[in-house]
């Protein structure tokens, strides 16, 4: 395995998705899987937007560079971010923003639907096969030596979807760095 002088653990760490399979909770699935694509944006634009063009972005009381998600993703996208990918992301993030403020609010299939559909939209043709590769709707996970597909469960749906959408953004992201000489090993 080679390893990369990148934080890619962030997003595709098999151990975080396997937690919030364990949890067995709708709010906070969608919350920490809303966390982690945030996390991935962050990587994205570390890596992305050069240090003397972060000046001009707008910081919170931290210092932190762009602190809201939809900031985040516009730079992302002006950025290079394939549109396909952001749509996801903006997905994802309006059903975290609809049980943010919707005490009531529930998954629905019809919400599941949309996502798989529009992360399945964002492909990578990697040189070998992965885990995350083709349909979402056909995927089969381990966790906890159980076999989970999307049929197990509202929130495990999203769960698959988004480490499928994940694993496909970080490999992305590996050929972007690649094809502009930015990709760090070691």
């Amino acid at each position: 395995m080679i390893k990369l002088g990148h934080d890619f653990t962030k997003f595709i760490d098999p151990k975080y998705y396997a937690d919030i399979i364990a949890d067995n909770d709708d709010v906070g699935s969608i919350l920490r899987l809303q966390l982690i694509s945030e996390r991935f944006l962050e990587v994205y634009l570390s890596e992305r937007v050069p240090d003397e063009s972060k000046k001009f972005f707008p910081k919170d009381r931290n210092g932190t560079f762009l602190k809201y998600f939809n900031e985040k993703l516009m730079v992302a996208i002006a950025y290079g971010l394939p549109t396909q990918l952001g749509e996801s992301l903006k997905y994802l993030n309006k059903i975290r923003n609809d049980f943010g403020h919707d005490f009531e609010k529930k998954l629905s299939q019809s919400e599941l639907d949309g996502y798989i559909v529009l992360a399945d939209n964002f492909k990578h043709k990697a040189a070998v096969p992965y885990l995350g590769e083709g349909p979402i709707k056909e995927m089969v996970i381990q966790s906890d030596g159980k076999r989970l597909t999307i049929a197990d469960g509202l929130a495990v749906g999203f769960v698959i979807a988004t480490f499928c959408l994940m694993t496909r953004a970080g490999l992305w992201l590996v050929s972007d760095l690649q094809s502009r000489g930015k990709l760090k090993l070691g």
